[in-house]
């Protein structure tokens, strides 16, 4: 991911951050010996595009995107245009074709030999979500563009279930596209070398459960003197960034389904959820397609599941929730204050939409989420890793309102409990003694032994550290190691 590190503005060098597993793949795969088809895919603004220019730029690299919305026709005339200046044949973009055989043969005809990286950008679009052009892909690519062993096609897009269903499981390319890259979003370090060394790790964390591991986000965030600062200039005034992002991220990963965003919406709104009470508190009539909608969602990164740990076992149905960090903002801020912000109701003020005290109890259900979702970084830190074990949140099966965050029933007859505070100023006694309240309500097994684990990356107090209470603290150190 290339971007300014530091302010907005600033005149620094341009830094790249992470993803040195998938730079190390592709380092091998560019010395293996024949032709390759890769597929790429990941969230919008994950940073597929600076990942593939970064790995591929010792080679030729030709891009041929696609354009959102436009049909069968639009896409293979723009793809000649890209092709007219690739190889500076004013010819190709006067060429008339019928289908995309026609296209892919002529661009055979022009990467017969050489280091060529053939990079298709927005697979979704270019395709207009339809088979035809991985049919006559496949045809193109078994009798011409494979005879170049030193070529490698690159399809990449932002819709995960498209590139999985279409492409990788397609009968088309079948043993074909042998090479699967899922990106994923930045991890939390790479997030703070990305904002730069002047910005404290409180910072990178707000930063990181506020709009997630997502460079391009990320980059906006440094252009005041706090995260929550430039949250508010990029989200509460016309034209800033984060306003019209939602509508952005939809129509780039999941086309324009109306169903996607209610249940995101929901999700958002009520929390995690069973798949039934989703379905039938919004009244879609999915049917049988509300597996492939949730698999969707899911895929994609916008929702993920958990089963909850009842009466010490595992619960039978799975809950979602939604875990994009930016829609998680997006619906809890944004979204009720649109007409606001376009009438520039806060243009004076952008603070105004979202005071402090909001956003910092926002920020400790956003960093439960984070804990959830990386259950098993926090069993490798504190310890047992290698030790099979489910996970979830556990809840008193009454009904009654007592949850605990995050547990660990563990095959070594041990239940790891987990409290989760994440605030501002260090945590007190106080919150041992209302966990230890939860803890005889709902962990009541006593064939296990208990573990009881506080994360809190605001600190503790040192009657805290030093009280015994706690078998683990886990602190802000922890979390970004």
């Amino acid at each position: 991911m290339v971007y300014m590190t530091g302010r907005t503005g600033d005149k620094q060098g341009l830094v790249f951050v992470g993803r040195r597993d998938e730079l190390l793949q592709f380092e091998q795969l560019k010395e293996d010996a024949g032709a390759k088809i890769l597929v790429v895919y990941g969230r919008r603004r994950v940073g597929k595009t600076t990942l593939i220019h970064k790995a591929f730029s010792d080679r030729r690299l030709l891009k041929f995107e696609g354009i959102e919305g436009r049909p069968p026709r639009i896409q293979r005339a723009n793809f000649l245009q890209e092709m007219s200046r690739h190889f500076n044949d004013p010819s190709l973009a006067k060429l008339r074709v019928d289908s995309w055989r026609d296209v892919f043969i002529e661009l055979a005809k022009r990467v017969s030999r050489g280091n060529v990286t053939l990079y298709f950008e927005e697979v979704q679009w270019l395709s207009s979500y339809k088979d035809d052009l991985i049919v006559d892909l496949k045809y193109a690519w078994d009798n011409y563009l494979k005879q170049n062993d030193r070529l490698i096609l690159i399809l990449c897009g932002s819709a995960p279930s498209f590139l999985i269903d279409k492409v990788v499981m397609s009968k088309a390319l079948y043993n074909r596209s042998n090479y699967t890259f899922p990106i994923g979003e930045l991890t939390i370090k790479d997030v703070r070398d990305l904002m730069g060394p002047s910005i404290s790790k409180e910072n990178a964390l707000d930063a990181y459960l506020s709009v997630g591991g997502i460079p391009e986000y990320v980059k906006y965030l440094t252009s005041e003197s706090s995260v929550y600062l430039s949250l508010c200039r990029q989200a509460f005034l016309p034209g800033g960034f984060f306003v019209d992002e939602a509508d952005r991220v939809f129509v780039s990963s999941l086309a324009n389904n109306p169903h996607y965003k209610a249940i995101v919406g929901y999700l958002a709104r009520h929390g995690a959820r069973s798949k039934s009470e989703v379905i039938k508190d919004l009244r879609i009539p999915l049917g049988g397609a509300a597996t492939r909608v949730f698999g969707d969602l899911k895929q994609s990164g916008f929702i993920d599941s958990f089963a909850s740990l009842k009466h010490g076992h595992p619960g039978r149905n799975a809950r979602y929730f939604l875990a994009d960090n930016y829609l998680n903002f997006y619906y809890s801020f944004i979204h009720s204050q649109v007409r606001d912000i376009s009438s520039r109701r806060f243009a004076r003020n952008p603070n105004a939409a979202m005071p402090i005290q909001s956003y910092r109890q926002w920020l400790g259900y956003s960093f439960e989420r984070y804990c959830l979702t990386r259950a098993h970084q926090l069993a490798a830190t504190m310890g047992f890793a290698a030790v099979r074990y489910d996970y979830g949140p556990m809840y008193k099966p009454d009904g009654a309102k007592v949850q605990i965050d995050l547990a660990f029933r563990r095959a070594d007859k041990v239940l790891t409990i987990c409290e989760i505070k994440y605030q501002a100023d260090p945590v007190g006694m106080d919150v041992a003694h209302e966990f230890e309240r939860k803890v005889r309500l709902i962990a009541s097994d006593r064939r296990e032994s208990i573990q009881r684990v506080l994360i809190a990356p605001g600190g503790v107090t040192p009657n805290v550290r030093s009280g015994g209470y706690f078998d683990v603290i886990l602190g802000l150190d922890d979390i970004f190691s």
